[in-house]
C-alpha cells in the first residue's frame, strides 16, 4: 500500500511537472497565470525535488522515487543539449558576448577582466547602469578601457564594437518601468555589415520591497502584453534587415517558453545549435537557468560557450559566427 502510495504521489509530480514544461511553457506570455506557472514553477519543484531527497537519505525506500523527481526535473527544466560544444575558434570568426552586467558598478573591474580575456569584436550590453558618484554609463567606461566603439542610451542596453559603427538606431519599447530602449547598430566589419540589436525583454518582478502584492496580478498582465510586444517590434527591424543580423541579450525566460520560441521561429538559437550542456546564465555560482541568448540570421553560429565568472549575477555568453557559411 504504501509503495502504491509512494508511485501515485511520483506520477502526480512528475505530471505536474511536464504540464508545466510543455503546456504552459510555450504558452507562457498567454497570461498573468501562465507566465506565473511557467517563470515561477521551476522555483517550487526543484527545491521540492531536493528536498524530497534529503528526506529520502533518512527513508531509504523513499529514496530512489525522489532521484527520479530530482533528475527528471534537472532534465526538464534544464533543457539540456545532449552532445560535445563546439570548441571556441577565432580565424575569421565574429566573436560576440551578451552579458547582463547588473548595473554595471557592482564589479566594474570583474566585469573588465573578463572582456579583456575573452576578446569580443561585439559586446551586447545590459543593465549598463549609471554610477551615482560619477553620473557615468558603465558602457563607457568599458568602451574606454577596452579600446572599443560604444553605444548606450538611456535604458541602459547598450553595445560596444570594435569596428567602426555606420549606422545608430533605438527600438523604443514599452514596459511597466515608464522608459525602455534596445540599441541597434549597423558594424562594418572586415568581413561585411552585420546589424546588431541587444536586448533585455521584461522581467517580473514588483518594483520596491517589500512588494506590494496589490500590484501582483496587473503587473504580470502588463509584462506579458510587454513581452510579446517588445518581441515583435525586434522581429519587425530583423525583417526589414539587409544585413546578417545579430539579437543578443537578457531574454528573461528560459528557452522553452514563448518569446525564445518565437524567436527561433525566424532565427537560429545560437546556443542550441552549437552549443552544449545546458549553458544556464542565471546566477554565477549556481546557475539555473538558460536565459542569455543570441539569436542570428544570415551568420552561421560556429561555437557557443558560457565563460564562468563571478563579477555579476549573470554568466557572459559567448558567440562565434562565420560570415562564410549562412544559416537561416
Amino acid at each position: 500500500m504504501k509503495k502504491r502510495r509512494g508511485l501515485i504521489w511520483l506520477v502526480g509530480y512528475l505530471a505536474g511537472v511536464l504540464i508545466i514544461r510543455f503546456w504552459f511553457g510555450p504558452r507562457s506570455e498567454m497570461n498573468w497565470f501562465t507566465y506565473e506557472m511557467v517563470h515561477n514553477g521551476i522555483l517550487f519543484f526543484v527545491p521540492l525535488g531536493v528536498f524530497l531527497v534529503v528526506v529520502g537519505l533518512f527513508k531509504r525506500r523513499f529514496l530512489p522515487y525522489a532521484l527520479l523527481i530530482l533528475c527528471a526535473n534537472w532534465l526538464i527544466f534544464a533543457d539540456p543539449i545532449i552532445r560535445i560544444p563546439m570548441p571556441p575558434s577565432r580565424k575569421d570568426d565574429l566573436r560576440v558576448v551578451s552579458y547582463n552586467v547588473a548595473h554595471g558598478w557592482i564589479d566594474i573591474a570583474g566585469v573588465r577582466k573578463v572582456l579583456a580575456e575573452s576578446s569580443p569584436d561585439i559586446v551586447c550590453l545590459q543593465e549598463s547602469a549609471v554610477d551615482p558618484k560619477e553620473i557615468e554609463s558603465s558602457t563607457r567606461v568599458l568602451a574606454r578601457r577596452l579600446g572599443y566603439k560604444y553605444f548606450v542610451q538611456e535604458s541602459f542596453n547598450g553595445i560596444l564594437s570594435r569596428y567602426p559603427l555606420r549606422l545608430e538606431n533605438v527600438i523604443d519599447v514599452p514596459t511597466k518601468w515608464g522608459k525602455k530602449t534596445f540599441p541597434e547598430v549597423v558594424i562594418s566589419t572586415p568581413e561585411g555589415d552585420v546589424r546588431v540589436i541587444s536586448v533585455h525583454l521584461e522581467p517580473s518582478w514588483i518594483a520596491g520591497w517589500p512588494p506590494d502584492l496589490s500590484e501582483w496580478k496587473p503587473t504580470l498582465s502588463k509584462v506579458v502584453v510587454d513581452r510579446r510586444s517588445q518581441a515583435e517590434m525586434v522581429l519587425a527591424r530583423v525583417r526589414l534587415s539587409k544585413e546578417p543580423v545579430i539579437v543578443a541579450g537578457d531574454f528573461n525566460g528560459p528557452p522553452y517558453t514563448e518569446v525564445p520560441t518565437r524567436f527561433r521561429q525566424e532565427m537560429t538559437d545560437s546556443f542550441a545549435a552549437v552549443g552544449g550542456g545546458c549553458g544556464m546564465s542565471l546566477l554565477p555560482k549556481l546557475p539555473y537557468q538558460r536565459i542569455d541568448f543570441a539569436f542570428v540570421k544570415g551568420l552561421k553560429p560556429q561555437s557557443a560557450v558560457v565563460v564562468d565568472s563571478n563579477a555579476s549575477d549573470h554568466r557572459p555568453a559567448q558567440f562565434d559566427f562565420s560570415f562564410h557559411s549562412v544559416a537561416k
